[in-house]
């Protein structure tokens, strides 16, 4: 890894965080105002004596209300899956630098080749 690049990476893992719960919230948003909308269609029969008023469901604009929620929920946990990598591949890349390995102690041969 090229030195000063942790910060970029960090940076860049606290975005995709931060993407993820905006794609959630965004989407839940969207599919209940999708659901108040489009979801309630209201038919009037006049020729009743009351004026009888039916609320009916619109299958269509309930598929896709649960769409845009399924898709926010799955999208959050894409997002979310591909942050944890991200850091578990920083942090793996930071363990094996050689600047943060320690120099490894001589084997018995060596100790040998350097007392002659």
């Amino acid at each position: 890894m090229v030195k000063g690049t942790r910060g970029i990476d960090n940076f860049a893992i606290k975005v995709l965080r931060a993407f993820a719960w905006v794609n959630l919230f965004f989407f839940i948003v969207a599919s209940i105002l999708i659901l108040q909308e489009y979801g309630f269609t209201f038919v009037t029969d006049e020729e009743l004596f009351y004026d009888y008023t039916e609320k009916l469901l619109n299958p269509f604009a309930l598929l896709v209300s649960l769409s845009s929620f399924l898709f926010g929920i799955f999208g959050w946990a894409f997002c979310l899956v591909v942050a944890h990598m991200a850091e578990n591949l920083s942090a793996l890349r930071r363990s094996f630098t050689p600047s943060s390995t320690p120099p490894s102690a001589p084997t018995p041969a060596e100790d040998q080749q350097n007392t002659t």
